[in-house]
């Protein structure tokens, strides 16, 4: 069976296929690289091909697990810090200089 794009829909999120007894809609986000193709063949495995993979749910941390991979975390040595400090304030003396500006 061949499905052919009808339109997708006001927000682009639904792909309407037709072809089949009724219309039929597809989220675009299952597709590969979120793009609705023109046609879909839909025979048996087929589909596969067009239909991106089913998302895997991440596992649940427990406390230990989740102490254990902040301590593995590497710590900012002292001159990254300082230059992180020299970013926020440049960034906030121009943010107070735009606002001292006059407006006309």
């Amino acid at each position: 069976m061949n499905l052919t794009l009808k339109n997708l829909s006001k927000n682009g999120k639904t792909a309407f296929y037709s072809g089949a007894a009724a219309v039929v809609p597809f989220r675009v986000a299952s597709f590969v690289d979120r793009q609705a193709p023109q046609t879909i063949v839909v025979s048996g495995a087929d589909g596969a091909e067009v239909l991106a993979p089913a998302k895997v749910a991440k596992p649940k941390l427990t406390a230990e697990e989740r102490k254990a991979l902040r301590a593995a975390k590497p710590k900012p040595t002292k001159a990254e810090k300082a230059a992180q400090l020299r970013e926020k304030a440049a960034k906030l003396e121009a943010e107070a200089a735009a606002d001292n500006q006059p407006s006309l």
